[in-house]
């Protein structure tokens, strides 16, 4: 490449649109359905002249087959709560929950092999809330304006609970809960279960027989969630078709902790990641490291000592890092300065392994088959969707449609719609790089 000195704005940049937009729709939140894969992408508005974001579903074992656009229009998936939004639709079997963007409702649906059914409201528009049943919090609750949703969970098929943001023109700034969802009766008002703390993150589910445990993480102003934020656990009851937390806990306030990536395991064992202040930079406790957490005692057991991040602030819900298969492996992104790796842990065994990625990984999913897929993105690639399968022993394995099975981060998911470009000029890749600061410690 030639030099040339120019005045400021008096150049053209040989990056031309076309380089930057021609790679087509970017690809998130993959889930696996049976042999289906499905996924949040963008297509062309018929008449709009705008893009709308919709899922879309790939048939695994059709090699030659295109994606298909299931959402029909005018739904648009997009969800504002927090300001940066993040994952609007949360999977449940071939039951699919997801934001749309116009009224700010949840739908559902169901995905079969080429379609879903047309997706039917079932939260309300004109937004009430039930009295507030909950164990903390008293400052009477706006009437809200408008609700946005995050971190939606499936208790059974009537009933979900949800954090929930309430706009409303009494205040200033939007009101955090976690609310009960009856959908069965999608005008019924929403039922508040938690209230009192400026934000909620992370809210997850798991059952043991016919005992709902909740937990998620919560901060007040003026902390940002990595600076120091609340991990709570709880019991869901569900009795007479009502719903109400009991037993609201939360865990010691530790090293000034920050806590993300809540997970539980098929027989509710919760697991989570967690940072805290030490005063020793090389301490595995001052990375993102996955914890076990005693549901009962409250007690954190480390699972990994690593140098690496397994988890990282948290802006945007649904960037799922951690998952767990038959609640005996976990399964992580763990990120280091040169490359990603996938890491699998044997709670039995204590045994873990990495398997290394070609650059940057997220996106996470791994459903109760042990169906698993992941985003990578290469530092000399363009992104793609890898598809796997967690075994029985803990191994990971991955096949091409129609083709023998492959070792881990081969092309498992290829794609079809664009051709590769190679760009007219050359790009650096990134390096990491560490200097000292003016306090003694690392930048």
């Amino acid at each position: 490449m030639t030099k040339a000195i120019r005045h400021y704005l008096d150049w053209d940049s040989e990056v031309s649109l076309t380089d930057v937009f021609d790679s087509g729709a970017a690809k998130h939140y993959p889930h696996r359905i049976g042999q289906n894969l499905l996924y949040l992408s963008s297509v062309p508005h018929s008449n709009l002249g705008k893009l709308r974001t919709v899922l879309c579903l790939h048939a695994l074992n059709d090699e030659n087959g295109a994606a298909l656009d299931i959402t029909p229009e005018p739904f648009d998936l997009q969800g504002d709560i927090h300001e940066y939004g993040g994952k609007p639709f949360w999977v449940f079997g071939n039951a699919v929950l997801f934001v749309n963007r116009a009224d700010r409702c949840l739908y559902r649906c169901y995905v079969f092999s080429q379609s879903m059914t047309p997706p039917e409201r079932v939260s309300p528009i004109d937004v009430a809330l039930r009295s507030p049943r909950c164990q903390s919090g008293d400052e009477q609750l706006p009437e809200p304006q408008h609700v946005a949703y995050g971190d939606v969970n499936l208790v059974n098929p009537n009933l979900a609970i949800a954090i929930a943001e309430i706009h409303s023109q009494e205040t200033d700034e939007p009101t955090a809960i976690i609310v009960g969802i009856d959908l069965e009766h999608n005008d019924a008002p929403l039922i508040v279960l938690e209230y009192g703390a400026d934000f909620y993150a992370n809210l997850v589910l798991g059952s043991s027989g016919s005992d709902h445990r909740i937990a998620w993480v919560e901060w007040h102003h003026p902390n940002m969630p990595w600076d120091s934020n609340t991990f709570k656990t709880a019991s869901l009851t569900t009795e007479q078709g009502e719903c109400a937390l009991k037993s609201v806990r939360s865990l010691p306030d530790i090293d000034s902790a920050s806590y993300c990536q809540l997970v539980f395991g098929a027989q509710a064992q919760l697991f989570c990641v967690a940072d805290f202040v030490t005063q020793s930079a090389q301490s595995s406790r001052n990375y993102w490291n996955v914890y076990q957490v005693d549901f009962s005692s409250l007690e954190l057991e480390q699972l990994s000592a690593e140098q690496r991040e397994f988890g990282y602030p948290h802006w945007q819900f649904g960037d799922c890092r951690l998952c767990v298969y038959l609640g005996r492996f976990v399964v992580g992104i763990a990120a280091d300065p040169v490359a990603d790796s996938l890491w699998i842990y044997d709670i039995e065994t204590q045994e873990q392994r990495f398997m290394e990625s070609k650059g940057t990984l997220q996106h996470l999913s791994i459903n109760a088959q042990g169906l698993g897929a992941i985003i990578e993105m290469p530092v000399d690639g363009t992104p793609r969707i890898i598809v796997f399968s967690v075994m029985d022993d803990g191994h990971i394995e991955t096949s091409a449609p129609n083709q023998e099975k492959t070792s881990v981060y081969q092309s498992a998911f290829s794609e079809q719609s664009k051709p590769q470009h190679k760009l007219p000029f050359e790009v650096s890749l990134a390096q990491h790089i560490e200097y000292s600061t003016s306090d003694n410690e690392s930048a």
